[in-house]
């Protein structure tokens, strides 16, 4: 489809591209360097405020814009594959860093419409700075900045 879509038989991936242009977009509020400086703080390896700062983290990522570019491509995305703007939807991200196999961060099951849809996705990203992934990474000495995310969204099972 593009760089930040890539599409499957059950739905549709939001790439790590565009993860990595979430991050670019929002160069002019200094994102990287603030999430950076904030995971900087971080007492280690007691991490005594590791709730202080991962809220912190996840609050500038929360308050990032999500790139037009990125917002169309999501919707395009799932407007083709829900047939419908009333399509439910689960969404879950995929962890990438280049020392762990991927794994799973944020879950958002049942989402429905566009604009519910690009914004489970930024929740996506904001879950890469929940106090697990941020303690995870410091344990395994992972760079949070070499850290990424997929998000996969494919159609939610039918409720009874």
């Amino acid at each position: 489809m593009n760089a930040y879509i890539t599409s499957g038989s059950t739905g549709f991936a939001v790439t790590t591209e565009a993860y990595r242009q979430f991050i670019r977009y929002n160069d002019y509020n200094h994102l990287a360097a603030k999430l950076k400086a904030a995971l900087k703080d971080l007492n280690r390896p007691g991490y005594t405020n590791l709730a202080a700062v991962g809220d912190q983290a996840r609050q500038l990522m929360y308050c990032a814009t999500m790139p037009d570019d990125v917002a169309k491509a999501i919707s395009d995305a799932y407007t083709a594959m829900a047939g419908g703007p009333d399509a439910k939807v689960d969404i879950t991200g995929i962890v990438t860093d280049e020392h762990q196999p991927p794994g799973r961060d944020g879950s958002f099951h049942t989402i429905c419409g566009e604009s519910s849809v690009i914004d489970a996705v930024q929740m996506c990203f904001v879950s890469l700075y929940s106090d697990k992934a941020i303690r995870r990474r410091e344990e395994n000495a992972i760079p949070h900045e070499k850290t990424t995310i997929s998000i996969q969204v494919k159609a939610a099972p039918c409720s009874q």
